[in-house]
């Protein structure tokens, strides 16, 4: 047998394994998963399409491998005997406004067999497993809890459960979550707020050097004034409606996303966007 080693420069393979880089605007429509969000300033940089995020081909990888994970542990939950459907169920809230998709539902749980629980898979490193194990989940990852208080409220459901996978050996973490209907109350009003508000919200730091602003694509535009893209999500003639649809008052239309990319001649941005206002 040939050794391949002596053919393949391991350095050159790397490289072409990880130099697609996908640059582009966030999705398009508030969604459910990041509105746990802590930081209000990100999400209406999202929401208005401030600046491009990039997306490399590690990235894509780590979120391919939590995809088979997750089929893997939904065949062990039906070998086991529970009943698991409706994965990627869309479901909405705030008039549909806000949207998402979950991982399913699940039935059968010893604690309550007849009871329909939210079913929520996430993969997570070593540090971050043994974290969320020792802390549970609203304390570790409040992202994730939000994200199924949301799902619950959605499809009026008082459960979930919440199945981390440690993808350094495959250890499982299990836990039920209780619908806190004002946890609910409070974030659903923060998303109105992200969604209407027509000055900047709060940053969650005044410091470009907080660990969570290092990775932020918005750094240089919150933190060093950097100006916002000229798309039409930042103009002020347009106004957002539901879903990924936004409306353009000029010419009177509904804009797709490529309308809602680019941006026309009769473009002025809008007064909380202007650098020029800002004072910090």
């Amino acid at each position: 047998m040939a050794n391949l080693k002596k053919y393949v420069n391991k350095n050159t393979t790397v490289k072409a394994l990880d130099e697609k880089v996908i640059v582009d605007f966030p999705r398009g429509y508030p969604g459910i998963s990041g509105a746990g969000e802590r930081c209000l300033r990100k999400r209406q940089f999202d929401h208005h399409f401030c600046a491009k995020g990039e997306i490399n081909a590690r990235t894509n990888r780590i979120f391919s491998v939590g995809h088979l994970f997750e089929e893997i542990l939904r065949e062990e939950l039906l070998e086991c005997g529970y009943k698991v459907w409706g994965d990627q169920t869309s479901m909405t809230l705030l008039d549909g406004r806000v949207s998402g998709h979950n991982d399913g539902f699940i039935e059968g749980i010893p604690e309550a067999p007849k009871t329909t629980h939210i079913l929520e898979i996430k993969t997570m490193n070593d540090k971050a497993f043994k974290d969320v194990k020792k802390k549970g989940v609203l304390k570790s990852k409040p992202v994730y809890y939000t994200q199924m208080q949301l799902y619950m409220e959605a499809m009026k459901l008082d459960r979930a459960l919440f199945i981390s996978v440690n993808k350094n050996d495959c250890e499982y973490y299990v836990e039920r979550v209780k619908k806190d209907k004002d946890h609910i109350r409070e974030v659903l009003d923060k998303t109105i707020d992200v969604l209407d508000s027509d000055v900047l919200l709060f940053r969650i730091s005044d410091k470009q050097t907080f660990f969570e602003c290092g990775w932020c694509d918005y750094k240089e535009n919150c933190h060093n004034k950097k100006p916002v893209e000229k798309t039409c999500r930042s103009w002020i003639g347009s106004k957002y409606v539901k879903g990924n649809t936004w409306d353009c008052f000029m010419k009177n239309k509904v804009l797709d996303r490529d309308d809602q990319i680019k941006a026309c001649d009769h473009y002025s941005i809008m007064e909380m966007f202007d650098v020029r206002d800002w004072l910090y």
